[in-house]
């Protein structure tokens, strides 16, 4: 079975989404906190990552020692 995750983004305000943003299942970004959102099968709203738990990267990167 093949699926599709197609993440819903907010690029203006830093407000959590609410269950009337997004259906059960799917993801949504917030940029201004950074944070991902998702929608359980009970309809809790969690929050993945936050500042800092995403990388952003390009072909000009490099890192030594250890990345935790």
């Amino acid at each position: 079975m093949a699926n599709t995750i197609k993440i819903k983004r907010r690029t203006s305000g830093s407000d959590a989404p609410t269950t009337s943003n997004f259906e059960k299942g799917e993801l949504a970004f917030v940029e201004a906190t950074q944070k991902l959102f998702y929608r359980d099968n009970s309809d809790n709203i969690r929050v993945i990552g936050g500042e800092g738990a995403f990388l952003r990267s390009d072909a000009n990167d490099t890192m030594s020692g250890n990345l935790t």
